[in-house]
């Protein structure tokens, strides 16, 4: 009785080892499946946002050169042969010829608020004392300005150097040249009228 005990004791046993055994493996298994799937969604991730971030950078910059063109190609001209000068606007920007009751103003470029003005003067150009009051520079490669800021008129006037010669004057053909800006202006738009400025010519 005692051996038939014993041995269904044993029987129960390796019975209960094999199917903890055999829960384990299924365990292990179950596991793994997991992990597998898991890394290959997060490849797929990380691969399609690799892709997108691509395409997305491609975009942008065709993006970017698209609008510089459309920029280029919106540029207008103003040519007065009489005065022997040229200049180059925005498209968007408009141009007027001796606008209003003020006849010595040959030219006015606006967009809103923000005018770029070209006067016509007689006598001799103003000179700028660069050690008086508040000036900012523009200048480019060929050329170099200073432009007297008078923010409670909310204008700007254009001071040029003189060749040869240290000294800065007023704009002397056809006379000179003066921003009207808001009290508050944007210095994007700041930067187009000096644009405009930098691409003024005597010799069209």
């Amino acid at each position: 009785m005692d051996k038939s005990v014993s041995l269904s004791v044993k029987i129960v046993v390796i019975l209960s080892a094999l199917s903890f055994l055999l829960s384990c493996v299924s365990l292990y298994l179950n596991l793994s499946s997991s992990l597998e799937t898991r890394n290959k969604a997060q490849s797929e991730s990380v691969s399609t946002t690799a892709g997108n971030d691509n395409g997305s950078s491609t975009t942008d910059l065709a993006n970017t050169l698209k609008d510089t063109q459309s920029v280029k190609a919106t540029m207008e001209k103003y040519v007065n042969s009489d005065w022997n000068v040229q200049l180059e606007y925005p498209g968007d920007w408009t141009l007027s010829k001796n606008p209003g009751p003020d006849t010595s103003v040959l030219v006015t470029i606006a967009n809103g608020e923000y005018e770029f003005r070209l006067h016509l003067a007689g006598g001799d150009p103003g000179i700028c004392d660069l050690q008086s009051g508040e000036y900012r520079k523009v200048a480019d490669s060929e050329r170099t300005y200073m432009l007297k800021v008078e923010s409670n008129f909310g204008r700007q006037t254009v001071c040029e150097k003189e060749t040869n010669s240290d000294t800065y004057v007023t704009w002397a053909q056809p006379g000179f040249i003066s921003y009207a800006v808001p009290q508050d202006a944007d210095p994007e738009m700041i930067k187009v009228m000096d644009e405009i400025l930098l691409s003024y010519s005597t010799n069209p």
